[in-house]
């Protein structure tokens, strides 16, 4: 099959869930002897030089890169409230370049199926039904509006209004792209539920993200020197990352602090578009790295991780990432959900302050010891890159047959 993939930024380098989500599609499609092309928005938010990474994208057959000024300010928030029905993701994404080069790449080459990475790639989906004879698909890395209406109940009145107000416009308009798919692919059943939920009755298949799994290899032991290592590793731009590990600091660390964990473990933090309050944050057993350049590497480095997600959808691929390497999890409910693991067996469900206290005592003392293999194993049970892979080939070569 010939295979356009559209992405909303460049997917590399694999820093972040979404990159490595779309890598492992591209990369498991290709050793399924598809043929891949990858047309990417170059934001300036995430702005790449293309001579410097081309390299790392050689599994695409072509690469093309647009550049989209993706920059909004409160003049375009307010135009966006007053003027628009769309969720203020989608506005800053519309582009005239990228619809003139997506018309370009679809007329040059007769695909056989144009993947569209995350709900905010679909917003051209009504071009693409007019220029190709493409089987439409879209990959669902999030149910989008619940992310937004989680974080509405987290937040200060003023900002929950504002959140609450997108919610309702991300539903309207997942609702309406899902519809017009040939075919969705959410990242988990828990997802699905939630694109049913909607009225969405699009045919769907559920395809986790995949891990190349010879890229994880298991530390034996982690240089403690004394003190237990956890880390937190996520990017600091997503507002349910920034506030879920500001109320750890607030209400869990406080308690290590004044406990008997005090100076025997440390919690030690990375994440790009780190807050300048984070960068500069001095507090008894807390260190800070910013943006890692290897992100399994710094997950290797600690005994456990820690996840204190409170608003979120889809999968999080450094619990993935976590557990492929071995490491103990100390997550949340909605942190876990979506991926497949047993509680006390796999990681450690917390859900308040007094169970990530709890859990983090019983570890650094030795009360709770997960095994690695066991947790290894259920990784290269669901989440192996390859045979997601066979997954998703079987699934769009059903589609166009």
């Amino acid at each position: 099959m010939k295979i356009l993939q559209i992405c909303k930024k460049v997917p590399w380098p694999l820093h972040d869930g979404e990159a490595i989500a779309v890598y492992a599609m591209a990369k498991g499609l290709v050793l399924q002897g598809n043929e891949v092309s990858l047309l990417a928005m170059n934001t300036i938010k995430h702005e790449k030089q293309e001579a410097s990474i081309s390299n790392h994208l050689n599994y695409y057959s072509s690469v093309r890169f647009v550049s989209v000024d993706n920059r909004i300010g409160v003049k375009g928030i307010f135009s966006n409230l007053l003027l628009s029905r769309n969720p203020i993701h989608v506005d800053r994404l519309i582009s005239d370049d990228f619809e003139g080069e997506l018309i370009s790449v679809v007329q040059e080459t007769n695909f056989d199926i144009i993947l569209m990475e995350t709900i905010f790639s679909s917003h051209c989906l009504d071009t693409l039904r007019l220029v190709s004879n493409s089987k439409l698909i879209i990959r669902n890395h999030n149910v989008e509006h619940l992310i937004w209406k989680r974080l509405s109940n987290l937040l200060p009145t003023w900002k929950s209004w504002y959140y609450h107000s997108q919610a309702h416009r991300l539903k309207r308009y997942e609702k309406r792209q899902l519809e017009k798919a040939d075919l969705i692919i959410p990242l988990s059943v828990e997802d699905e539920r939630g694109i049913r939920d909607i009225g969405v009755k699009t045919k769907s298949k559920v395809v986790p993200i995949g891990l190349d799994l010879d890229d994880y290899k298991i530390q034996d032991s982690v240089d403690e020197r004394d003190i237990f290592k956890i880390c937190f590793i996520g990017s600091l731009d997503w507002e349910p990352n920034l506030q879920g590990l500001s109320w750890f600091i607030d209400e869990v660390w406080s308690r290590v602090n004044s406990s008997n964990l005090k100076n025997r473990v440390e919690l030690h933090i990375a994440g790009k578009h780190m807050p300048n309050r984070l960068r500069e944050l001095s507090l008894n057993g807390i260190v800070i790295h910013q943006e890692v350049s290897d992100a399994i590497s710094f997950i290797n480095n600690h005994s456990a991780m820690i996840v204190p997600l409170f608003a979120g959808s889809g999968q999080r691929v450094k619990i993935l990432q976590a557990l492929a390497l071995g490491k103990i999890v100390l997550s949340s409910t909605i942190g876990i959900e979506g991926i497949h693991a047993e509680n006390e067996r796999h990681f450690l469900k917390c859900n308040t302050k007094e169970d990530f206290f709890k859990g983090i005592e019983e570890i650094v003392d030795g009360k709770i010891v997960l095994s690695k293999s066991n947790i290894r194993e259920k990784v290269q049970t669901h989440y192996d890159l390859i045979e997601l892979g066979k997954q998703v080939n079987k699934a769009l070569q059903k589609i166009i047959d």
